[in-house]
């Protein structure tokens, strides 16, 4: 649980990880609360403001194969914390 909070990764992102794992009433509360007063989380929230997402659609190529995408995920841990 631990590993999952010394991410700083922001409140949404620790809840989806730790009730992967973890549930508690009011666990929703606890890590909102706990980020909030955490001074690390509050530094990387400053300096990582989040991505933008283009909203312009990408231009259709003229030919077949003009352009070629992939998507690349993984490695998947399976319990890190």
């Amino acid at each position: 649980m631990n590993k999952v909070l010394e991410e700083h990764s922001g409140i949404d992102r620790a809840k989806i990880k730790l009730r992967e794992t973890y549930w508690w009433p009011g666990i929703a509360g606890d890590i909102k609360e706990t980020i909030q007063h955490c001074q690390g989380c509050q530094d990387s929230a400053k300096s990582n403001p989040g991505l933008t997402i283009p909203t312009d659609p990408l231009p259709l190529p003229k030919a077949p194969w003009e352009k070629i995408v992939i998507d690349v995920t993984g490695p998947f841990a399976t319990a890190p914390y």
